[in-house]
């Protein structure tokens, strides 16, 4: 009986302890709240309630956006906005902080900003100092260059560096700005020349209302990039940097004058990208993401040996172009039409490649992917180890030579009636076959190896020790 009550005591005085230890942290945590950046037990609470627009930079000069060159943001999880506005009369800086949160007591909870000009005055530099805090309720900081609505000058002829980490970066209004009597002429498009954007993490936006003429567009993220623009228009060059970043952009064009050089980079990697359309020529870096465009005009490119592919996935709808992707490994590659003109080079593993209306001339190899291809034009080549190969050839006349070779999987072949060749069906010995893995379906009379079909001199030729069908396109 002794023994229950002392543990009933014993239970008594951990509750108790408790309720102590509770009380005092919750006094400590009210005391801080009502005391911001006051020490208490290697802690402390910061509170910003800031909100500021400046138009002179440090020394007095007025920020007169005409004569900026470049403008300069450093700061790290700020969201950065660039926007037209009625509040400044030429050019001015918005920042606002209204930031909240627990730091250790060693840690720099400071707020400081600079707005200031180098180089003769033609290069505007804006840095914030963010507080370092381990918990943050609230991290609202903001950086707004403000553009005059009422200005003709739109930054047509500035270039926009930004640098910081995970903060959104805003570029132009997102919605016109209503215009009245006392407004008139007021405009909320911006034309900026040149944006290089670096950071680690969050969105990069860039709104609706932008005038759709770059001369060059960088951005390195790890975050997020999407574009509302109906027409990204790039004189110089598009380059997209980034490890596992997703993109997502209405359309693209490259309208410079050096087409015969590679001027859409897309060092994408693992990230997913997704496009309505691009419009030049595509250097891509892919490893394990998404490649999703609708229409491309231009070639995409991906020969680069030391960043070969890895499980990705590219699904492309129009090319009106080369495909160049001697590294696609497991890949899965699919297109669903390639013009007249195009050309296709695609090299795989284990990845499955398709083209669902191929128009020009295809070489492709895989190891064990299967190949799908609907041909309507000249000339096609695969190759496969142990994948099958599917091919419709619905093209009446045969340019050169229609070749298939998979050393064990299954080949099927349809061609209309019309067309005229030479069928070669081969082993890997590289004998004739003859034997009742080869399905004849073309016409009523026995299947001699080789056998000439209406007259025809080109060469279908098949070359496997798998199961050969060959019969006639379905036409509706």
């Amino acid at each position: 009986m002794a023994e229950n009550k002392v543990r009933k005591g014993f239970t008594t005085y951990l509750f108790v302890l408790l309720l102590l230890i509770v009380t005092a942290f919750l006094i400590v945590i009210v005391v801080m709240l009502f005391s911001p950046f006051k020490n208490i037990l290697g802690l402390k609470y910061y509170s910003y309630n800031f909100d500021k627009i400046i138009t002179n930079a440090s020394g007095g000069q007025p920020i007169t956006l005409e004569t900026i060159s470049d403008i300069n943001f450093d700061c790290n999880s700020a969201t950065i906005e660039i926007i037209r506005d009625t509040n400044v009369d030429n050019g001015g800086v918005r920042i606002e902080n209204y930031s909240t949160g627990f730091a250790t007591a060693s840690a720099n909870t400071d707020f400081d900003y600079k707005v200031y000009y180098t180089d003769s005055n033609s290069v505007l530099n804006i840095e914030v100092d963010e507080p370092d805090g381990f918990l943050k309720f609230s991290n609202n900081i903001s950086i707004t260059l403000i553009v005059a609505a009422k200005i003709d000058y739109a930054l047509e002829n500035t270039k926009i560096n930004i640098n910081n980490t995970s903060g959104s970066v805003l570029i132009g209004n997102a919605n016109r700005l209503e215009q009245n009597e006392e407004e008139i002429g007021i405009s909320s498009v911006l034309d900026i020349n040149n944006i290089h954007i670096t950071k680690s993490g969050g969105e990069v936006q860039f709104r609706s209302q932008l005038e759709n003429n770059f001369d060059n567009i960088f951005i390195s993220t790890s975050g997020s990039v999407i574009s509302n623009v109906d027409n990204l228009r790039v004189n110089n060059s598009f380059t997209i940097n980034s490890r596992e970043g997703k993109f997502n952009f209405k359309k693209v064009s490259f309208v410079g004058q050096d087409t015969e050089n590679v001027n859409i980079s897309l060092n994408i990697v693992d990230g997913d990208f997704d496009a309505d359309a691009l419009s030049g020529n595509i250097d891509l870096n892919l490893r394990g993401g998404y490649f999703d465009v609708n229409k491309v005009e231009g070639s995409v490119i991906a020969n680069n040996t030391l960043s070969q592919m890895k499980g990705a996935k590219i699904e492309i709808g129009t090319v009106n172009g080369n495909i160049s992707l001697p590294y696609a490994n497991s890949s899965n590659v699919h297109i669903l039409e390639m013009t007249q003109d195009s050309q296709a080079y695609i090299h795989s593993t284990s990845g499955n490649v398709k083209i669902d209306a191929l128009r020009g001339k295809a070489w492709i190899e895989t190891t064990s992917g299967d190949v799908n291809i609907h041909s309507y034009n000249d000339d096609l080549e695969i190759k496969t180890t142990s994948g099958d190969i599917n091919v419709i050839y619905e093209a009446d006349t045969i340019n050169k030579e229609l070749y298939f070779y998979s050393n064990s999987g299954k080949i099927d072949v349809k061609v209309k009636s019309n067309l005229a060749f030479i069928l070669r069906i081969y082993g890997n010995d590289n004998k004739y076959r003859d034997d009742s893995k080869i399905d004849f379906q073309l016409q009523d009379k026995s299947f001699a190896n080789p056998l000439t079909i209406n007259n025809g001199t080109k060469y279908l030729t098949i070359n496997t020790d798998g199961r050969v069908y060959i019969g006639l396109v379905n036409l509706i």
